[in-house]
């Protein structure tokens, strides 16, 4: 049990900071790209991600591990990324990048905390 639910936490959290990192990645292409006549700004589909990862999480068991490392692959794939039909704004991606970091460090928190949890389950001891 206690392996089945730290998988698919880690898995999670994983496939959500690959989506940070994919965001980045965007946000910076989209600065790059902010004089480019035609271009248009990309942005990861938080949501659909995240309702996936969900679907997954709630309808399977065990396998839910795999499946979830196949969203992982996926991240940086056309199917998690949204083509936004206007020009890039600056203050948008600074936000954007921002807003990031701020997930980024959130996500690693969390990830350490679980982490002592499992710790203490594993010695037997109670919480403060």
């Amino acid at each position: 049990m206690i392996d089945e639910l730290s998988g698919s936490t880690s898995a999670l959290v994983k496939v959500m900071l690959d989506a940070n990192l994919q965001s980045q990645r965007l946000s910076a292409n989209n600065i790059a790209n902010v004089n480019s006549r035609g271009y248009s700004p990309m942005a990861v589909d938080f949501t659909r991600l995240y309702q996936d990862a969900e679907a997954i999480l709630l309808g399977k068991g065990e396998s839910s591990v795999n499946e979830l490392n196949a969203v992982k692959g996926a991240v940086g794939s056309r199917e998690y990324t949204l083509t936004q039909n206007s020009e890039v704004s600056l203050d948008m991606e600074m936000v954007r990048l921002n807003q990031a970091v701020v997930q980024y460090q959130t996500l690693l928190k969390a990830l350490g905390k679980y982490g002592g949890l499992v710790k203490m389950a594993i010695n037997g001891e109670q919480a403060k």
